[in-house]
């Protein structure tokens, strides 16, 4: 089972080799299980799929995930149909019983009908990138102000300040208000914000 749309990944599958069955997903026609839609409000994220000629749709209500949760879904979604689990149940079960570590990408109610995305658990430049593309999106669905409480990326060493000021400047298209928080923001994004 691999991701058809990572070329180093899909380069080193050998699809000639016809005594191992090889499943795939991903944007590409030609996958196992092709990603079709990805949408999310600010009660829920849905996720859509085709496979052969079924359609699949995933509602995770109570979270706001990005788009790259795809993927997570479609390994998840190929593991257990293969293990025999119809589309439609899977489906269901997806949909109704899906929960996440707390910190991680939960929906919250603010006051003044604010809508909090904790998203507080620890962090890489890359899972952040893919937030404030999300955030960006809700930003234009919604017409509403964005504020962004951000803390330290921990654990990154020598990269540091490199991974630090590439989000500094992706958060400046993204965030009305931005806090801080711990001293590797403090040191690194506040110059560049």
């Amino acid at each position: 089972m691999y991701n058809a749309d990572n070329t180093f990944v899909a380069a080193a599958v050998d699809t000639t080799d016809g005594s191992k069955k090889k499943l795939s997903f991903g944007k590409n026609p030609g996958a196992t299980l092709v990603y079709h839609d990805h949408e999310i409000t600010l009660e829920q994220s849905m996720f859509s799929y085709r496979a052969g000629g079924e359609h699949l749709s995933i509602t995770i209500s109570g979270y706001a995930l990005p788009r790259e949760y795809r993927e997570v879904f479609g390994a998840a979604i190929l593991a257990a149909h293969e293990a025999g689990i119809s589309f439609k149940d899977i489906e269901q079960s997806l949909s109704g019983q899906f929960t996440m570590p707390k910190g991680r990408a939960t929906l919250l109610s603010g006051i003044r009908n604010a809508v909090i995305i904790d998203s507080s658990y620890n962090a890489s430049k890359s899972s952040v990138m893919a937030f404030l593309d999300l955030v960006r999106h809700l930003r234009q669905k919604t017409g509403r102000p964005v504020v962004f409480a951000f803390g330290d990326m921990r654990e990154l060493g020598e990269e540091a300040a490199i991974e630090h000021q590439s989000v500094a400047e992706h958060i400046l298209g993204v965030a009305d208000y931005l806090y801080c928080v711990g001293p590797l923001t403090k040191k690194y994004i506040l110059p560049v914000a």
